[in-house]
């Protein structure tokens, strides 16, 4: 399954600081002990659009991030189980109709099913599944594609193998999206961090 992707802990103890300072306070103080530089307006109001860059944008932002992808990937690891969940019973299906069967295609049938409980009883992950499961069936089912029930599992196989690699591309996607919004953090939190050591002299 699915698992939570890592985030990057980032100190914050500046950044939590100086949200917890009363900005009036702040204001004020700043206005007496830099009296002669008028500079420090700019500064202070630079290290308010910081503070809520990093909270509304940045930080809201990983999170929601984060959770889409674990809740997209939850709803399309349940996709791609149900249709390799589906397989066997469509060549049990097959099995049970009246009709006669050469001993090969008998053998991949009933072959091909208790791979599958093996696989399900071991425990595997969609991984294992998608590579040693549904990647060979797509081989092994070859002579019998024109068949209906050959067509339906070629169908859940490849729908399946599609939907994984959707899967592994979101969380790539993700994975850059970090890289590029936690570096730019680091640089924000330095920033405030400067700002706390200037008010704290």
């Amino acid at each position: 399954m699915i698992k939570p992707i890592y985030l990057e802990r980032i100190p914050t103890n500046s950044f939590t600081r100086l949200k917890n300072i009363d900005n009036r306070g702040v204001f004020e103080a700043l206005g007496h002990k830099f009296k002669s530089n008028n500079q420090w307006i700019i500064k202070y109001n630079k290290n308010n659009f910081y503070l809520d860059l990093l909270e509304g944008i940045f930080c809201e932002e990983l999170v929601r991030i984060n959770n889409a992808t674990i809740a997209k990937g939850y709803k399309d690891q349940l996709y791609v189980k149900d249709l390799i969940d589906e397989i066997p019973n469509i060549l049990s299906k097959e099995l049970r109709c009246e009709r006669n069967f050469d001993k090969e295609e008998s053998n991949f049938i009933i072959s091909t099913i208790e791979k599958y409980q093996q696989f399900v009883i071991g425990g595997a992950g969609l991984d294992i599944f998608k590579s040693f499961f549904l990647d060979p069936l797509l081989h092994d089912i070859k002579p019998y594609d024109t068949l209906p029930y050959a067509q339906s599992i070629i169908y859940n196989c490849k729908n399946a193998i599609i939907r994984m690699n959707d899967i592994e591309n979101d969380v790539k996607q993700t994975i850059s999206t970090y890289k590029t919004i936690v570096p730019k953090m680091k640089e924000l939190i330095e920033i405030i961090g400067e700002m706390i050591k200037l008010i704290e002299k």
